[in-house]
């Protein structure tokens, strides 16, 4: 399947020409809790797409800072090699040291610190792979109203599309959050051995939360030696 951020314009509005419409049409009707903030780039997924771990979550969330951040160029360009799939020495973002002080980093290493702490910062952004449901930031998610779209757009459908590559591939798939509405995309995680954790409201990554946290630290790269 094609990538479609490939057509993402190289200024905002960050929207794919092909669901423009449809995100303005829904901004019409949204409290400013969930308009979807086309000015900041989109980040459907983050991460190697071919590690052995896949976490499956929402939506990028957002906050004013986020103004700030996008128009670093080192950020936006890490955004934009991780939209294109291109090769990094930290392709999950934002454990990148140089962007530690991002919301996205703050949220993301509190999520993983345990894992973090029992591999390393470099493992941990090579072995892990998150997918959204949906690509665009919104301090609060809310769906699209059957209203105005009734199938998924075409950015979602290629998230559904990598989900089913690791499933393929035998990684292992970790729900972080809405499991029902993942189970309702992609039905193959029915059948697939998914791994879920305790709380989603609080989703880390951490043996208090996920039963299987031994496997998922081995699959990533194994614990440090004490």
């Amino acid at each position: 399947m094609t990538n479609p951020w490939m057509q993402l314009p190289k200024s905002a509005p960050f929207a794919l020409p092909e669901e423009y419409e449809t995100l303005v049409a829904f901004n019409g009707i949204a409290d400013d809790n969930h308009k979807l903030q086309l000015d900041v780039l989109p980040e459907p997924f983050i991460g190697n797409p071919d590690a052995p771990v896949v976490l499956l979550s929402l939506n990028p969330g957002f906050d004013k800072s986020d103004h700030h951040h996008h128009a670093r160029e080192d950020f936006s360009g890490a955004i934009w090699r991780n939209l294109r799939h291109d090769v990094s020495d930290y392709p999950f973002y934002f454990l990148d040291p140089r962007f530690k002080d991002t919301g996205g980093a703050a949220w993301w290493l509190k999520k993983l610190r345990v894992l973090i702490e029992d591999t390393s910062l470099e493992t941990v952004a090579q072995g892990l792979f998150c997918v959204e449901i949906f690509g665009y930031h919104s301090v609060n998610y809310r769906a699209i109203p059957k209203k105005i779209r009734k199938d998924p757009l075409p950015h979602q459908q290629y998230g559904f599309h990598l989900v089913r590559q690791a499933i393929e591939r035998g990684a292992a798939i970790v729900v972080m959050r809405q499991q029902k509405n993942w189970l309702g995309h992609v039905p193959e995680l029915e059948s697939y051995p998914i791994h879920n954790l305790r709380s989603p409201l609080n989703p880390a990554v951490s043996p208090g939360n996920l039963d299987s946290y031994d496997r998922i630290r081995d699959l990533i790269g194994g614990s440090k030696a004490h």
